[in-house]
């Protein structure tokens, strides 16, 4: 469903007149029920590492201007959060822990080499255990911010966090929206049973998060699988 079709829908259910758009309109009810729709995405995104969100991102280790101790994770489009425990190393084919910041402070200090790298997450930065001295693919995975679909006249499809466009798509579960923009409009005019609906979407919100995490596309809570390639893409076996 479009936003649009997603708005209006919440509107039926509110015995609200409908929308005939949600761009570049000055009627009032449009213009709230847009920016009510991405705050409302953005929660329900917010709620858990959907599975329509996790993606992979592979980084290219440059060392050809010296040694490289650090990755900014701002290189990574829409970036929210690790989604894994790991980093594989595709070129030398194998995995790198998560270390403690400690640790990496003592191998810094005392200039140590090891094997196996490790890494930590700080400062929206992964940063190694020891600097990588040549060129390297790591292979990472994360929870991206986005949850809006948008699809352009030549169907080119581009993801963002907040909705524009009347064609704009929700990419996790319509109802959510719906049921969360029904909650979110009776209760900033203080209506009557606001917080009824309110628990509705908290149920649904439940619900849709317990059938997300049983069919998952990738187990990240297991950090000992191993991880190959195929047909271009990232698979675990």
């Amino acid at each position: 469903m479009t936003i649009l079709e997603i708005v209006n829908q919440a509107l039926d259910r509110l015995s609200l007149p409908n929308v005939n758009s949600l761009e570049s309109s000055t009627d009032a009810m449009s213009i709230q029920a847009k920016a009510l729709g991405t705050q409302i995405g953005n929660r329900i995104s917010l709620y858990k590492e959907w599975q329509k969100q996790l993606k992979y991102f592979e980084i290219d280790i440059d060392a050809s201007g010296g040694p490289v101790d650090e990755y900014a994770l701002e290189n990574i489009p829409s970036f929210e959060n690790l989604a894994s425990l790991r980093l594989w190393d595709t070129s030398n084919n194998y995995k790198l822990d998560q270390s403690s910041l400690d640790r990496i402070l003592f191998n810094r200090t005392n200039n140590y080499q090891e094997t196996y790298k490790r890494f930590v997450y700080v400062d929206d930065k992964i940063v190694f255990s020891s600097p990588y001295n040549s060129d390297v693919k790591l292979l990472l995975y994360y929870k991206s911010k986005d949850f809006v679909k948008k699809t352009d006249t030549d169907g080119n499809v581009t993801f963002d966090k907040v909705f524009v466009n009347n064609t704009d798509e929700f990419i996790l579960e319509d109802e959510l929206l719906i049921q969360g923009l029904v909650a979110a409009l009776k209760k900033k005019d203080q209506l009557q049973g606001w917080e009824v609906e309110e628990a509705d979407f908290q149920g649904l919100l439940q619900k849709y998060a317990a059938k997300d995490s049983q069919n998952f596309v990738v187990d990240f809570s297991n950090p000992w699988k191993s991880i190959r390639q195929e047909d271009n893409g990232y698979f675990f076996s």
